[in-house]
């Protein structure tokens, strides 16, 4: 019960960081290049068990957001602000079963990757003896 509530509380912690940082950063996003945005927050957390995590937040309005699970498993978003002045936000899951987008309002229909063909590793080619 006890590492629950420690949990609950990180989430939230979690959470706040990336709300205020989504605020200042939209507020701060279009006057800063990407190239040369300060990191306004930063985040990082191991739970002991296996499971970690990071976040942060620049001045151009990128905000980032990960958690591993024990297994390896990733669930995370992303965010920028585009060249319109919108605020782009990405869902995703990463794992054993490859990178998959959740949520994404700007893309397109069909390509979440949830209907794409399953990866299969071609064999390396062989290559031939040099001749002496």
């Amino acid at each position: 019960l006890h590492l629950s509530i420690a949990r609950s509380g990180e989430d939230c912690e979690m959470y706040k960081l990336v709300a205020a940082s989504c605020l200042v950063a939209a507020a701060c996003g279009q006057f800063v290049e990407p190239k040369n945005a300060k990191i306004l927050k930063e985040q990082r957390f191991n739970a002991g068990d296996g499971r970690f995590g990071s976040a942060f937040a620049q001045e151009d309005g990128t905000v980032y957001r990960e958690e591993t699970s024990a297994d390896g498993e990733r669930i995370g978003q992303y965010s920028y602000i585009d060249n319109d002045g919108k605020t782009i936000t990405v869902r995703y899951t990463a794992g054993k079963d490859g990178f998959r987008i959740l949520e994404g309002a700007h893309v397109p229909t069909g390509a979440t990757g949830l209907e794409s063909a399953a990866f299969v590793a071609e064999s390396p080619a062989q290559v031939a003896a040099p001749v002496q």
